[in-house]
């Protein structure tokens, strides 16, 4: 179900410490909605017992975005550098718009590279449509097991203003 834009507000803003815990559920759900079709079901324990999500999001909150509805988080993206990682938008709220807002702030604050599991084609087609270029394949370890991945970059032209 595609939400009808004018019938919900969705808040970009900079996460806080304070969404530490939902956002680590936020981005775990996400990498099990994404790798668990993909990986053994050992990988996917491996994730959860290394608590991979908590990981991921202690080490990058203070570069987390997230977009906000009615007090939850819907969707994140984080922007380390120039290094994008973790762009993902809840399924229900997915056709709106949302990913690419999120993906322009990171652009604009110098987002210019980022991988993708090559497996995630509707992701790869995003990024394309947006002006990104493939750049290069390697293997990343999903917690012990080998994916294909495809590293992919956008050129340093002008930017907009924040969305």
């Amino acid at each position: 179900m595609i939400y009808d834009p004018m019938n919900f507000d969705c808040v970009f803003r900079s996460a806080t410490p304070s969404d530490f815990e939902e956002l680590r559920r936020f981005v775990e759900a996400s990498w099990i909605e994404l790798y668990s079709p993909h990986v053994p079901k050992r990988s996917v324990e491996r994730f959860l017992a290394a608590d991979g999500s908590g990981h991921h999001v202690c080490f990058h909150l203070q570069t987390f975005e997230v977009g906000v509805i009615n007090d939850r988080i819907i969707a994140s993206i984080n922007c380390c550098d120039d290094f994008i990682t973790a762009l993902f938008v809840e399924r229900q709220f997915r056709g709106n718009g949302i990913g690419s807002c999120l993906l322009s702030n990171a652009e604009i604050d110098g987002g210019r590279y980022l991988d993708i599991p090559a497996f995630n084609m509707p992701a790869l087609s995003f990024y394309e449509r947006r002006g990104w270029s493939r750049l290069c394949e390697s293997e990343e370890d999903a917690f012990g097991t080998r994916v294909r991945s495809i590293t992919m970059w956008k050129s340093m032209k002008a930017c907009g203003p924040r969305l």
